[in-house]
């Protein structure tokens, strides 16, 4: 699901650099999309979700470097979820 969610966003949003973040410690975001210093980290969770939950290394990049909006791509889960100033949004993969 990480290669198609690759491939669309190249496709969608091409004015983006799409970069990804990993840690010495291994935690990682799938995607970084930017764009004039503003960062829109993407993570890929295409499985069934039943509540709107974030691994440790998503919220550390929330955390330290404060994006107004973040996604969570899933199989058909929509939610929305506040971290401090940082609005994450899960939506349907299939909906980029």
């Amino acid at each position: 699901m990480e290669n198609t969610a690759y491939i669309q966003l190249k496709i969608n949003c091409p004015e983006f650099s799409i970069k990804y973040w990993r840690t010495l410690a291994k935690a990682e975001v799938d995607f970084i999309l930017e764009k004039e210093g503003k960062v829109i980290p993407i993570e890929v969770k295409y499985s069934n979700i039943s509540g709107p939950k974030i691994s440790r290394g998503f919220r550390n990049f929330i955390l330290h470097y404060k994006p107004e909006k973040a996604l969570v791509l899933t199989k058909g889960f929509c939610a929305d979820l506040k971290i401090n100033s940082s609005l994450i949004k899960f939506i349907p993969a299939w909906y980029i």
